[in-house]
C-alpha cells in the first residue's frame, strides 16, 4: 500500500513585536515630518495698553516780578540758590567793594557754633510751620521758613565776627549786608519780558525767546546794577501760543491737562482767546512756581485724548468672512423641549419635486445692529434662506461681511476672536475690552496671523 503523503505548507506566525515597532517607527517619523516642516508660531500675551494724543507748543510765563539792584558796587556774595523761598528781611545777599573781608572770612578757620538760646528758637520754629503743615506746599513755604531762620541765625554771627576781625586788623571795607523788603522766591535771570502781563504778549514774543541774561557774577559790578529778582506771587499764568487747529480743540474747555518740558504733567484752569489773527490760551498756576523761576519759555505739550483698551501688534490682527444675517431671517423653534435659534434652509426634495424650507440651527458668533454674524464655513455658497414667514428668499452668500480679528490660542488650538479697534500708534493697536466675542488680558495670541490656520493645533 502506497504511502500518499500531502505536505502542507507551513503558515508564517506574524511578529506582533515587528508589527508594534513599524507602528511606532511610522508615528515617529510623521511627526519628526510635521515638526520640520510645520510653520512655527510666535505667540504674544495681550496686555492692558493705552494712547495719549498730544499736541505740542510754547508757553510764555507771566508773573509778578520785580528786578532788585545794589546801590554800591563791589563783589556779590549770594545767600540762596535759585528758586528758593525767602521770607522778608532775610539777608540775600553781602557786597564787599574789594573783597578785603571775603578773604578774611574765607580764611578764617573757627567754627559757627549755636548756642542753646539759638537751639531753642529754631525748634520753636519748626514746631509752629511743620507740625501745622497739611498740604505739600504748605510744608515747602515752613521749610523755606525755617531755613530762613537758620540763615539769620549765622548772618548774625557772621556779622559778630566780621566786626571783630576788622577791630583786630584795622581793614576797612564798604562790606554791607542786604535784606530782601518783601516775602517770595529768588530768581538770578533776567530777560527782555520782566514784569511783562498779559495784555502786552503777542506771536513776536515767541520767535524772540533767548534773552535771558544771568545775574550771577563773580566780577566787580557797578551801582545801580540788577542784582536777583524777586517773584512775589505763587499765582502765575502760562500764555500759550496755538495755532487754529489747536485752538479749536481747547475752545470752550474750562481745564486742560499739559506736561511742561515733557517732565511735569499739570491740569489746570485755561482759557482760549484771539488776538491779531493769533490764538492764545492763557492757563493760570497756582503750584510748581520755584520749578520754572529761571524759565520764561517752556515747551507745553497738550493730552487731547486718552484712550485705554488692550495692547496688540498689528501683525496679529486680520480678517475673517462671515454671513452678516438680518435678524428678520432668525427663526427661534423649540427643540427636545429647548428654544433653538436657527434659520430656514431651501432645500430640493427628490421625492416630491417641491422645494421645502427646512430649519437649520446655526451658532452667533456675534450680533450688532439687527444683524448676526454666522461663520462662513458653516454653510455652502449655494444655500438659500428664507424669512420667517417664507416670503422672502435669498441667496445666504449676499451677505458676506468681513470681520477684524485676532487667532486666540489660549486652548492650544487656534480661535478667531473679534476686535475693535480705538486707535493705532507704531505698530501697535488699542482696541477695546471686554468686547463681544473678542479678547482679555493676558489672552495668548497668533504674533503674525498670516501664519495661522483656524482650528489647527499649535501646540
Amino acid at each position: 500500500m502506497a504511502n500518499n503523503i500531502i505536505q502542507v505548507k507551513r503558515r508564517k506566525d506574524v511578529n506582533i513585536g515587528i508589527v508594534i515597532f513599524l507602528v511606532i517607527l511610522i508615528y515617529i517619523l510623521v511627526h519628526i515630518y510635521n515638526y520640520f516642516t510645520k510653520s512655527e508660531i510666535s505667540i504674544y500675551e495681550v496686555q492692558p495698553g493705552e494712547i495719549y494724543t498730544t499736541a505740542q507748543c510754547d508757553g510764555m510765563i507771566i508773573r509778578k516780578e520785580e528786578l532788585v539792584f545794589t546801590e554800591s558796587a563791589g563783589y556779590v556774595n549770594y545767600y540762596f540758590s535759585e528758586g528758593s523761598r525767602v521770607a522778608k528781611n532775610s539777608t540775600i545777599y553781602s557786597i564787599d567793594s574789594n573783597r578785603n573781608v571775603y578773604e578774611l572770612l574765607s580764611g578764617n578757620a573757627s567754627e559757627i557754633k549755636l548756642s542753646g538760646e539759638d537751639l531753642s528758637d529754631l525748634k520753636l520754629l519748626l514746631q509752629e510751620n511743620l507740625v501745622n503743615a497739611t498740604s505739600h506746599q504748605e510744608i515747602k513755604n515752613a521749610k523755606a521758613d525755617v531755613l530762613t531762620g537758620y540763615q539769620r541765625l549765622i548772618d548774625a554771627m557772621l556779622m559778630e565776627e566780621l566786626n571783630q576781625i576788622v577791630a583786630s586788623t584795622g581793614i576797612t571795607s564798604n562790606f554791607k549786608v542786604v535784606p530782601t523788603k518783601q516775602s517770595g522766591i529768588i530768581s538770578y535771570v533776567k530777560d527782555d519780558y520782566t514784569n511783562y502781563t498779559l495784555q502786552e504778549v503777542t506771536a513776536e514774543c515767541f520767535d524772540k525767546k533767548d534773552t535771558a541774561i544771568s545775574l550771577y557774577s563773580i566780577d566787580l559790578i557797578a551801582a545801580n546794577s540788577p542784582v536777583y529778582k524777586i517773584i512775589s506771587e505763587d499765582t502765575w499764568s502760562i500764555v500759550v501760543n496755538l495755532n487754529d487747529t489747536l485752538y479749536g480743540h481747547l475752545l470752550g474747555k474750562e481745564n486742560a491737562t499739559f506736561t511742561l518740558n515733557n517732565e511735569l504733567t499739570v491740569t489746570a484752569p485755561i482759557n482760549c482767546y484771539r488776538k491779531n489773527d493769533a490764538y492764545f490760551a492763557e492757563i493760570t498756576m497756582q503750584r510748581y512756581l520755584s520749578n520754572f523761576s529761571s524759565e520764561r519759555f517752556l515747551t507745553v505739550k497738550f493730552e487731547l485724548s486718552h484712550i485705554e483698551g488692550l495692547k496688540i501688534p498689528e501683525t496679529a490682527i486680520t480678517w475673517k468672512d462671515y454671513y452678516r444675517i438680518p435678524e428678520e431671517y432668525l427663526v427661534v423653534k423649540e427643540v427636545d423641549n429647548v428654544n433653538k435659534k436657527g434659520i430656514f434652509v431651501e432645500q430640493f426634495n427628490k421625492d416630491t419635486g417641491a422645494t421645502e424650507y427646512v430649519f437649520q440651527e446655526i451658532t452667533i458668533f456675534y450680533s450688532s445692529d439687527g444683524f448676526l454674524y454666522v461663520d462662513c464655513a458653516d454653510f455652502v455658497k449655494e444655500t438659500y434662506i428664507a424669512t420667517a414667514d417664507q416670503a422672502n428668499r435669498v441667496m445666504l452668500y449676499t451677505f458676506v461681511n468681513k470681520l477684524e480679528g485676532a487667532y486666540n490660542i489660549n486652548k492650544g488650538y487656534a480661535v478667531f476672536k473679534r476686535v475693535e479697534r480705538l486707535n493705532t500708534e507704531n505698530g501697535y493697536s488699542i482696541v477695546k475690552k471686554n468686547s463681544i466675542s473678542g479678547l482679555s488680558a493676558y489672552d495668548h495670541i497668533a504674533l503674525n496671523a498670516a501664519s495661522v490656520i483656524e482650528d489647527a493645533v499649535i501646540y
